[in-house]
């Protein structure tokens, strides 16, 4: 008897416990879909007027300029202006300022509107951080309680931005630590997301999921192909993490203040918008979506963005770095394709998933935003794409913040359960491992930094 009505108590526990989250993540989501939409309807007038201005490019210094100095000046300096920031956040347990939220909706949209080569998704995922953050301050929960409900408030924006609810709520737990899923998060994060897109989709301003579709044919050069995509992603994640902080150290040196730098910037980018093309600025979707329909890319579409993207979020400018992130992906997956001669549009689609899994280290979202976004025949390949950019990619991310919970291969003597800004570099530890004569993977003990002598 007394066992059965432990059990009793138990599932009691349980069903409250879900019903609890089931609310809380359904307040957040509903919040953050509707904030998502009202921030892409600006946008979108906001883009509109700009477009509409003879030499709009004009206006890309003072705009860049104006950003960076506001940002300075009336953002407080531990405000979330980034979603590294709002990691770095979350694992310090610091509030998030509800300032975040109208900044978002003036820096964020004065830097893309005026051709700043930014994201719209960090702006999103930082709203829908901030919201769950305040829901769980005034509800007055518990310190755990408060880091999983802005979880779900990231993942719901990722989720209505991109119109991928299962993708968002994988994004959001991968976003923290680099080989540890939160499954505690799962249930109010896919509550969360599934009900933010519906919102912006009910509202007019989401994405369709599986809005593209591919349907490739398998045979073994297709799969070799897909194993060459992979490694090859990989490698373009890794050139561009650190290509990133390259032009971090860069910026560092230049004696101006921010906005200074800010309008050096957005005069760099001005006159390649006037001289060569003004493809590779602002957030890029229609360059995107034309890849991904089989259109051929222009030569300086990935080193341009690149580029300018760097200069643009490391020079002043708000916004996110995953949009970006989708243009370089899908023009070197596209470039790739011509390359070897495939499909443009399948390999675009890959590149995508395989830029976005390397270098912020979230392969299982990737995976599964590539099945949401272009349907389920391309899933086990954007998988598979998605794990080897992953471990190609090293020891590093665009979010420093991200703690790294394992080590990609055991060969590596790198130390886990610290920040990647806290850990050695990766180049010393692979040249250690290579010097060492460990040019295979092998399954051995984990070991210590400083083994007793026998």
């Amino acid at each position: 008897m007394f066992r059965l009505s432990s059990k009793f108590s138990e599932e009691s526990i349980l069903f409250l416990s879900v019903l609890k989250w089931s609310l809380l993540s359904s307040v957040v989501g509903l919040s953050t879909g509707a904030l998502v939409s009202l921030f892409l309807f600006l946008l979108e007038k906001a883009s509109a007027f700009v477009g509409n201005i003879s030499f709009a490019l004009l206006l890309l210094p003072p705009a860049l300029a104006l950003n960076a100095f506001l940002l300075g000046k009336f953002l407080p300096r531990e405000a979330a202006d980034s979603t590294d920031k709002l990691v770095a956040f979350l694992h310090r347990g610091s509030p998030l300022p509800l300032l975040s939220i109208p900044k978002v909706f003036f820096l964020s949209i004065l830097t893309i509107a005026s051709g700043g080569s930014a994201g719209k998704e960090a702006p999103a995922a930082d709203m829908g951080g901030t919201v769950g953050f305040w829901v769980g301050k005034v509800l007055k929960l518990s310190p755990r309680d408060l880091k999983k409900l802005t979880l779900c408030g990231v993942s719901a924006g990722f989720a209505a931005v991109f119109g991928t609810p299962m993708a968002g709520a994988l994004y959001g737990m991968e976003l923290l630590f680099v080989g540890n899923i939160l499954y505690e998060v799962f249930l109010p994060a896919f509550i969360a997301g599934i009900l933010s897109h519906q919102v912006v989709l009910a509202l007019g301003w989401g994405i369709p999921s599986a809005l593209l579709r591919f349907s490739p044919t398998f045979s073994r050069g297709f799969f070799l192909h897909i194993l060459l995509a992979g490694i090859v992603f990989g490698l373009l994640s890794f050139l561009f993490v650190e290509f990133w902080k390259r032009v971090r150290t860069l910026l560092g040196k230049v004696s101006l203040p921010l906005p200074g730098k800010a309008f050096l910037v957005g005069t760099l980018l001005a006159l390649f918008g006037f001289f060569v093309s003004p493809r590779p600025l602002g957030l890029g979707s229609g360059v995107i979506t034309e890849t991904l329909l089989n259109a051929p890319c222009r030569w300086f579409d990935v080193p341009a963005k690149a580029l300018f993207s760097a200069l643009t979020l490391l020079g002043g400018g708000s916004g996110g770095v995953v949009t970006p992130l989708f243009y370089l992906g899908a023009t070197s997956g596209s470039l790739l394709a011509d390359l070897l001669s495939l499909d443009r549009g399948t390999f675009a689609a890959l590149g995508l998933v395989g830029l976005l899994s390397g270098t912020t280290n979230t392969p299982i979202a990737a995976a599964i935003l590539g099945v949401e976004l272009f349907g389920p025949s391309l899933g086990p390949y954007a998988a598979l794409v998605s794990i080897i950019s992953f471990l190609m990619s090293g020891h590093r991310s665009l979010l420093p913040s991200q703690v790294l919970s394992l080590r990609k291969s055991s060969s590596l003597n790198v130390e886990t359960g610290h920040s990647f800004s806290e850990t050695m570099d990766a180049e010393e530890s692979a040249r250690r491992a290579l010097s060492h004569g460990l040019w295979t993977v092998r399954e051995k003990v984990p070991f210590s930094p400083r083994r007793k002598p026998k």
